[in-house]
């Protein structure tokens, strides 16, 4: 069975981009988390997911799911995180460079993207779809 995962509330989806980069024998990581609009994933399952659809924990996404599909609509903000081992001054210097040029700054100078996590945030709505033969649309066989 295929089924429809998304958020009940907009803004509700988070991707964490991950890039590292050595500096002066230290490892640096950081991330910026891209916040969303909305968005759904569509993903197989033999049953019924065990999920829990008030999500109050928050959910990584590709760390439960062998997603098929994850549309993502309308970003609407960044935030930059830092870990252990930064200075104020290279903290300015990554955020700078990502407000200029977004991702492909950081890459341009030398940072490595390393990893993406998704997180649904809040309650979740599920949906158990079907696939009709000879057609692409779903036919949504309701919420669970």
């Amino acid at each position: 069975m295929i089924y429809e995962l998304t958020t009940e509330q907009k803004k509700g989806i988070v991707d964490q981009n991950f890039f590292e980069k050595e500096v002066d024998g230290r490892t640096l990581t950081c991330f910026i988390n891209t916040i969303w609009r909305s968005g759904y994933l569509t993903f197989e399952s033999e049953g019924i997911p065990d999920l829990d659809l008030k999500n109050q924990d928050g959910l990584s996404v590709f760390a439960k799911f062998q997603v098929i599909d994850l549309i993502t609509e309308s970003c609407c903000g960044y935030k930059s995180g830092f870990f252990s081992g930064f200075s104020a001054k290279e903290e300015g210097e990554v955020q700078k460079l990502f407000d200029e040029d977004g991702f492909s700054a950081l890459e341009k100078n030398g940072w490595r993207a390393i990893a993406i996590k998704t997180w649904f945030n809040g309650p979740l709505v599920l949906r158990a779809l079907t696939i009709k033969p000879d057609t692409v649309s779903p036919e949504y066989l309701g919420a669970l």
